[in-house]
Parts: structure tokens; C-alpha cells; sequence
């Protein structure tokens, strides 16, 4: 069976300042350039949210382009300097939102070094492998504008990254999806669940690995209870974006279930989980939909589709499932 999940929706919402610093460590106040919005791309999205994580690592870039940054640009228009690496921050100031959602704010301060930044720019942004986020530089009253940066003095770029993602904060899991598939016993309906975005999705803790950001996987078979059954890692995931409005497909590949498995009765759940996912630690809350919290990425599931009636299987049959999910970056 091949079943497509309804979109995850994210969002993204940047800004950035700029302060100049004379090498003795005084600002240069005429200089500053307060918070200005700028553009989260498509791939520096993807690659934030779903590809990786939010807190890898990260570079400034400054440069001298003069054309708007736009959700489809991969980069700067002339990139001109690069920060030196900087750790990508932490899960800071999460708040839930009542909806399904939460939003943490990102703060991270690059620094560039005096004399690494020196003449005028235009443009500022912040990369890994592709543009993240980025912008022109911006009066206060929103129009272009340079920069001009001396020998003698140093350039403090501030990224602000605000993110909503889903949480398990509701009484039960939202649904993502509906629809039925045919086996041998007859019908059977499913509604697919949504699942957090943090592995431990407590709201205000620490863990800051992702549920979404390793693409090969495995789909998980769990009975009425909740508990797992079987599992099976999936082959020849893929990930799409697509530039033109915004979405990125996820194709966690086809996972067989042989006849050699045997017979496997009450089926309720099926879910797909990171690479190495062992049933043994595999749990489903059947009043809430949500599955276990956990610090670890290997005991995550990304999704969880229910069935009424159950599914089974004979040690005659095979049980073949492939599971594409959308994302609204």
C-alpha cells in the first residue's frame, strides 16, 4: 500500500541587525543598523528544518549585491566575506501555542573579525551549504542602503530565526490525513496523525534533536496497545523541494514485511521511525495518537497511521508500505 500524508505546516520568520565596532572596542553608533526582516529560502529551510536539524552549524555572510533576496536564491548576489564557523544555537524561548504548535526564537551573535569585513556592503545573510536566510541591507525606512566598514574596525551581524513547528501539546494528535486500503480480509479506513518535531516534545527542556532529519527509515508495526510488533527499514528514500511554491516531498522508500516474518495479527498502527528503530522500545499512546517522548533520534516515529479494522498477516503474504509526506516550508 502507498499512502500520502496532507502537508506538515512549518513557518519561519527571520530578521537581522549590524553594529560596527572600532577596534578599541568602542560602537560606532551612526553605523548601526537596527532589526530588519529579511527572507528565509526554500533550501535554507529545508535544509534547517527537515534535512538536518536547527542547531547545526552555520556561517555569516556579508556581500555587495543590490537585488532583493528572494525565497528561490541559494546565495547572496556577491558574496565578498564568511564568518568563521559558528555552532548554530540551541531551543531557546519555546512557547506553545495552543494550536498543535510551538515557536522557538534562535539568537545567534556572528562576529567578524577586525579587518575580515573592510569597504562597503550591501547584503548580509546566513549559510550552510545554501543560503539560510538573508536579505539587502535596509534603512529605517526600508530602503536599500551600504554599508562602509574600515580597516580598523569590526562588524557584529545578530540573527534572529523565529520557527513554529508541531509539539504534543493537545489532548490528541492532530489528523494529517485520511483515506482506506484493500487487503485480503477487506476494507480498511485510516486516519494519519501528526507527531512533534522535537524528539522529547516537552515544551522548555533541552533536547534539541529532530524527529526529521534522517531520511532513511524504518516503518514500525504496533497492535491495539500500542506496542510494537515488527519493523523494517525502508530503501530508496528521497526529498524534493520544489522552489516554485514552497514544498518539500519526503519519500521514506517501501518497506516489506515477507512471508518469512510470519503471522502478524492487530495491526492498528503502522508508523515510520529513524534508521535502527527497534520495536522493542516502540510505544503508542492509543487515547492521544502521540508516541513516546525521547532524547534519542533512533526511538522517534515522524508519523502514525491508525486502521479500523486492524490489519494482519499471514506467513503466506506480504505486507508492502510506502509512505510519501509533504512539507509547507
Amino acid at each position: 500500500m502507498k499512502i500520502k500524508l496532507n502537508p506538515v505546516k512549518t513557518s519561519i520568520k527571520g530578521k537581522y541587525s549590524l553594529n560596527v565596532y572600532k577596534s578599541s572596542g568602542e560602537e560606532v553608533l551612526e553605523k548601526r543598523i537596527p532589526l530588519v526582516n529579511n527572507v528565509v529560502t526554500y533550501s535554507g529551510a529545508y535544509k534547517y528544518l527537515i534535512q538536518e536539524d536547527p542547531f547545526t552549524f552555520a556561517y555569516g555572510v556579508v556581500g555587495t549585491g543590490t537585488t532583493e533576496i528572494g525565497r528561490g536564491n541559494y546565495a547572496l548576489g556577491t558574496q565578498i566575506a564568511q564568518s568563521s564557523v559558528i555552532a548554530y544555537g540551541s531551543r531557546d524561548n519555546e512557547i506553545d501555542n495552543g494550536d498543535g504548535t510551538s515557536t522557538f526564537t534562535t539568537t545567534r551573535e556572528i562576529t567578524f573579525g577586525v579587518g575580515d569585513v573592510v569597504g562597503t556592503i550591501s547584503e548580509v545573510g546566513i549559510l550552510n551549504g545554501n543560503l539560510i536566510a538573508g536579505q539587502l541591507i535596509k534603512d529605517e525606512f526600508g530602503n536599500p542602503t551600504t554599508l562602509t566598514i574600515l580597516s580598523d574596525e569590526q562588524l557584529i551581524l545578530t540573527y534572529i530565526l523565529e520557527t513554529t513547528v508541531p509539539n504534543a501539546e493537545l489532548s490528541v494528535a492532530p489528523i494529517i490525513g485520511s483515506g482506506s486500503v484493500t487487503s485480503p480480509r477487506g476494507t480498511h479506513t485510516y486516519n494519519i496523525y501528526s507527531q512533534p518535531y522535537f524528539t522529547d516534545a516537552s515544551i522548555g527542556v533541552t533536547g534539541e534533536s529532530t524527529r526529521f532529519e534522517l531520511l532513511k527509515n524504518s516503518y514500525i508495526l504496533a497492535d491495539s496497545n500500542g506496542d510494537g510488533l515488527s519493523f523494517t527499514n525502508s530503501s530508496g528514500g528521497t526529498g524534493t523541494i520544489n522552489n516554485l511554491d514552497g514544498t518539500a516531498d519526503r519519500n521514506y522508500g517501501e518497506g516489506v514485511f515477507a512471508p518469512s516474518d510470519g503471522v502478524i495479527n492487530d495491526i492498528k498502527y503502522i508508523c515510520g521511525g529513524q534508521d535502527n528503530f527497534s520495536s522493542a522500545y516502540f510505544k503508542i499512546d492509543p487515547i492521544t495518537k502521540f508516541t513516546k517522548n525521547s532524547y534519542s533520534t533512533q526511538i522517534s516515529c515522524q508519523f502514525v497511521i491508525e486502521f479500523e479494522p486492524a490489519l494482519s498477516k499471514t506467513d503466506s503474504e506480504s505486507l508492502s508500505i510506502q509512505v510519501e509526506q509533504n512539507f509547507l516550508i
